[in-house]
């Protein structure tokens, strides 16, 4: 016979001797009341269990003739105190403490059975009270009654198919009504009564009861029924049952596996309790599992509540609950998990303390067995449910995929533990603090109930466990590849938890000792008391220690460490999706095993993630300069990696960024110039005093990226920009025609537009007397306002006149405030400082194109005396042509301003002859009413109106904007 679990401790209480029999058994308070077949009632006190669960029942009053006959049924209401006894088929109320008669209920003559009950119930006023419900049988009515103050009151009647033979209540307003070979359901809210199944038409998977009803002969099975949590009942004749809710419903379709037909069937929390002739069965209501058999001959009655018993018509026995921190560690003993886990939900903390650790822990135990029976996608999945600690996970693995962690990978079996000498591990030896009798919580305690050790009792049962457990310290490949793929469902569960509870925790500035509430699926997280902000149901350890902060850091650089030994071991190609993102991965042990696999990418990605740059730098550069490999050989990489970099790590990006400007300044250039977030944030006077150092070139490169790309009108840079374009010219060998004329071209189109740089510092750098330099200095002049010597050098010194043609009109063109500069220019032709000659044919080349931007008698005063008029033919057309159209155009203009004023005179003249016709008929299309001689209002559409309702009028029409009234 395998083991079975210990719920129950058997102690036999009362035995009665001679002929006098036990006809029916009640118990309340710290009272048994046992009544006999000779109309004898014997009351006796009974003891607390002690230790050894045994109890003793001192015999305290006897009353003799308590009843006119046998009393066939006992019962107690809790809430008026009284004794409720059915003898000679009447039902007979008894004060409970006096055990005096008090009534007797005289409609409920020829009563078969009876059933009470006390609820708490509210009224209409909404105010909770404690009502006491009575149901007798009486052939085929059923009658109910109320305790009303100090007696029962009758308040229904109902009519039943046929005589009743058991009542059970299933909630506070029906009853479930056992009949010979049926069951019907009694609603005494509605007062009516409903069939629940009948042999004609069975309710789905109730039919194999039916059947067996109708088939069986001789004598009909006694109907049983009990009432179970949840609003539950479960009905049982014979060897069949059925499950049902308050509704009369089916609830389950399993049948309970009896191996036998039960005389007696009743619910002891949590338990289902049955009596056979010769045992009584202790069974899991949820799974229906055996859970133990105790050897009891004969019993056929049975309490149930506080204090349970059994009795057969000789002797009584007192049925003590263990502990059920005892209980749920037998049952983990023997490996029943299930039933454990079952056992641990359908208590409430009164009854086990720490029920959210303990229920954890057995899950957790669950988890190790499952996955030493190589069902790792379900050991993974409970520990995933559970949040188990990854250190507690990881040693289930060997080292290749837990680190130092892991098992060893020996030849050797072992002998059945980790540690291979048969002692419990770190784990187990936490399991067995969590399954002790003790909390292991501060705080709280509980004294031992009974001689069993509680923690060594656990510890043995789990060192046995453990020594049953095979852990195979070798796994085969196959095997070890299935382990690791279900390992990975724990892990990226875990470090999607772990990450969001760190971020969580570390999001504010408040104060750390403030607690953080979450929770996750169905759990509820217990929020810790100590300086954290984790929840205390994730990632805790087996006893219930809370994990702080700084455990959850560790514990997600051992499950990010693991999750990358397992895409190693199972699926490399995932490696590069978890280094590129931030991880919390060991950085040696990645580093390692990526170098010795060949993955340069992946250890690169792994780097930058982990914040390793010089390392990943001095890498790159490395294979770079190899190029043994052809993917990252050359500068590329390394100008891709430096791109990703910010202002940070300025520094780093300088000394890395030598080498690829020396190979590819172009492709280089592109980390300072790229439209990227990075390159926008690099301090722009660093980068250029840093390419200061490198190269004009590329100085000159990057400052016009600044002042032509992006429109930077920092001074310092245009005039570092203006000084380099002028350095580069003068200074540095090797330029050729070419570049140098590219250059100048820069260097003036940059001194004309820009408005930033300093033209005094400008000109000040630019030589006098060198030809090359001229252009400039002219520009740089009118930058300074000096229009005049900017001129002399275009006319004297470039001898360039159509450039100095030019430059008064752009001058011209750019302010009109600045005057006219063509009467300098032709001052400058005709008299020039002293030294320089007369320049007669550009003056006179001037005159014709410009003649109309200079005075007549002013220009004709500068020209000499001898020059002949026939020359001056071009200059005299232009201006007389210029005074003829501007006469001309005067003319027009005033031709045009007077027939506009003319049709202005006309419209007005047309405005003031309309007429407004008023006859005896036009009404008001505002008010409806004759207009007659009243005052009206004339709008130039045609419109008229009353004087008074043109506002009105405006308004409705919307023109209350275009007209104004009044």
């Amino acid at each position: 016979m395998p083991p079975q679990l210990r719920a129950f401790e058997p102690c036999a209480v009362v035995t009665e001797s001679g002929k006098d029999k036990i006809a029916a058994v009640v118990a309340y308070d710290d009272k048994l009341l046992l009544a006999t077949t000779r109309c004898v009632l014997r009351v006796y006190d009974v003891s607390e269990p002690d230790e050894r669960y045994q109890v003793t029942a001192n015999l305290s009053q006897t009353i003799e003739k308590f009843a006119k006959k046998a009393i066939t049924q006992l019962a107690y209401c809790s809430g008026p105190s009284v004794l409720l006894a059915l003898a000679d088929y009447c039902v007979t109320v008894y004060d409970a403490n006096s055990l005096s008669l008090t009534s007797q209920l005289t409609k409920t003559k020829n009563a078969s059975t009876f059933v009470a009950t006390s609820n708490v119930e509210h009224g209409e006023d909404d105010v909770p009270s404690l009502v006491t419900r009575v149901a007798v049988a009486v052939k085929r009515k059923l009658i109910l009654y109320l305790w009303d103050e100090s007696e029962f009151r009758e308040t229904a009647e109902l009519t039943l198919p046929e005589s009743a033979r058991t009542l059970t209540w299933i909630s506070s307003a029906k009853i479930c009504v056992g009949l010979s070979s049926d069951y019907c359901l009694a609603d005494i809210t509605a007062n009516e009564v409903s069939a629940i199944f009948s042999p004609g038409a069975a309710a789905p998977g109730m039919g194999a009861l039916s059947a067996g009803i109708g088939l069986m002969g001789g004598r009909t099975p006694r109907p049983m029924s009990v009432r179970l949590p949840d609003d539950e009942v479960l009905l049982a004749r014979d060897t069949l049952s059925g499950w049902l809710d308050n509704g009369g419903r089916l609830s389950r379709r399993k049948q309970v596996p009896w191996n036998g037909a039960p005389d007696e069937i009743g619910f002891v929390n949590p338990y289902l309790v049955a009596l056979f002739p010769k045992y009584v069965q202790v069974r899991n209501v949820q799974t229906q599992t055996l859970l133990q058999t105790i050897e009891i001959s004969g019993a056929t009655m049975m309490t149930t509540g506080e204090m349970s018993y059994v009795a057969s018509p000789t002797q009584v026995w007192r049925i003590c609950p263990r502990n059920f921190d005892q209980q749920v560690d037998e049952l983990v003993g023997m490996e029943m998990f299930d039933e454990a886990i079952n056992l641990v939900k359908q208590l409430d903390v009164s009854q086990l303390e720490d029920k959210d650790s303990k229920l954890r822990a057995v899950r957790l135990l669950k988890a190790d067995a499952l996955f030493e029976k190589r069902r790792y996608d379900e050991s993974m999945g409970i520990f995933s449910d559970q949040s188990a600690p990854p250190e507690m996970v990881l040693k289930l693995f060997p080292r290749s995929v837990a680190g130092d962690l892991g098992i060893e990978e020996s030849d050797d079996e072992g002998d059945g533990s980790v540690n291979g000498n048969g002692e419990m591990t770190e784990m187990e030896k936490a399991m067995a603090d969590t399954l002790s009798v003790r909390s292991s919580r501060a705080g709280h305690s509980r004294a031992p109930s009974n001689k069993d050790g509680p923690a060594s009792d656990a510890g043995s049962i789990l060192t046995k466990h453990t020594e049953t457990v095979s852990r195979p310290h070798k796994f085969s490949e196959v095997e070890l590849k299935k382990a690791t793929r279900a390992l990975l469902h724990y892990l990226a569960d875990s470090r999607r938890k772990l990450n969001r509870f760190i971020q969580e925790a570390t999001a504010s500035d408040e104060d750390a000792s403030n607690l953080l509430s979450s929770s996750t699926g169905t759990e509820t997280a217990s929020i810790l008391t100590v300086g954290s902000r984790v929840p205390e149901v994730h990632f805790a350890s087996p006893a219930g220690e809370p994990a702080s902060l700084e455990d959850l850091e560790r514990d997600a650089c051992l499950v990010d460490t693991a999750l990358f030994r397992a895409y190693m071991l199972t699926s490399p190609s995932l490696v590069g999706s978890l280094v590129r993102l931030p991880n919390r991965c060991d950085p040696n042990v990645v580093r390692s095993m990526l170098e010795e696999c060949g993955k340069v990418r992946e250890l690169v990605d792994f780097l930058f993630a982990k914040k390793l740059h010089w390392e990943a730098l001095t890498l790159l550069q490395d294979i770079g300069k190899k190029g043994e490999d052809e993917l990252l050989a050359g500068p590329e990489p390394t100008i891709r990696y430096l791109q990703r970099l910010d202002k940070d790590y300025l520094d780093l990006i300088f000394e890395f960024m030598k080498w690829p400007l020396e190979v590819d300044s172009k492709q280089s250039m592109e980390i300072f110039t790229e439209d990227t977030r990075e390159a926008e944030s690099l301090p722009r006077d660093k980068v250029v005093d840093f390419l200061l150092t490198q190269s004009r070139v590329l100085t000159i490169q990057y400052l016009e990226h600044l002042i032509h790309g992006v429109s930077d009108g920092t001074p310092e840079f245009h005039n570092t920009l203006a000084r380099l374009y002028f350095e580069r010219m003068t200074k540095e060998d090797g330029v050729s025609e070419e570049d140098k004329a590219e250059l100048q071209t820069k260097f003036l189109e940059f001194l004309r537009w820009s408005q930033q740089y300093r033209p005094e510092r400008v000109l000040s750098a630019l030589p006098r007397d060198d030809a090359e330099f001229y252009e400039a200095r002219a520009i740089v002049l009118s930058k300074l306002g000096q229009y005049q010597k900017a001129l002399e050098i275009y006319v004297f010194k470039m001898k360039d006149y159509e450039k100095a043609e030019r430059y008064c009109i752009d001058i011209q063109a750019t302010s009109a405030k600045i005057p006219s500069l063509f009467p300098t220019l032709l001052t400058l032709y005709l008299q020039p400082p002293a030294g320089e000659p007369i320049q007669l044919n550009p003056a006179l080349t001037l005159l014709t194109r410009q003649g109309r931007h200079l005075d007549s008698t002013t220009a004709i005063s500068l020209l000499p005396p001898t020059l002949p008029v026939a020359d001056l033919q071009t200059f005299f057309r232009t201006r007389i042509r210029s005074e003829n159209s501007a006469l001309n155009s005067a003319r027009i203009v005033a031709a045009l301003r007077k027939s506009s004023l003319l049709k202005t005179h006309e419209a007005l003249i047309e405005k003031r002859n309309v007429k407004a016709v008023v006859d005896e008929e036009r009404m008001c299309p505002s008010c409806h009413k004759r207009l007659g001689m009243s005052v009206i209002a004339v709008f130039p559409e045609g419109s008229i109106v009353h004087y008074g309702c043109q506002g009105a009028w405006l308004r409705e029409k919307g023109l209350e904007g275009v007209y104004s009234s009044g």
